[in-house]
């Protein structure tokens, strides 16, 4: 898969996504039921977690990995609780009214 802006993909960087839903699913003891809580289609879940394939989508991709999109970031969090580059980039795009 190639490497997307948002996105850093080396292996290293989605073993916390795959742990988390390896565990996730130790607990619910189905990928169907984890797959169903995440509003996703079980093979993505199941392809990412267990063999590491991430699908081409960047929304499910999203979902997959746990981030957020710069509309959820800016929508939800505080001020203080924004990542740095993001909040350099909502300062710096900020519409006045």
């Amino acid at each position: 898969m190639r490497p997307s802006a948002n996105y850093d993909l080396n292996p290293a960087a989605l073993n916390p996504a795959r742990k988390r839903l390896l565990e996730a699913h130790s607990e619910l003891r189905s990928w169907h039921r984890l797959a169903r809580d995440m509003k996703l289609n079980v093979r993505y879940v199941y392809n990412f977690a267990v063999l590491g394939r991430l699908p081409r989508n960047t929304a499910i991709r999203r979902k997959l990995l746990g981030r957020r999109s710069i509309n959820e970031h800016l929508a939800e969090d505080r001020i203080q609780d924004m990542p740095a580059p993001l909040l350099r980039w909502a300062i710096q795009n900020r519409e006045e009214m």
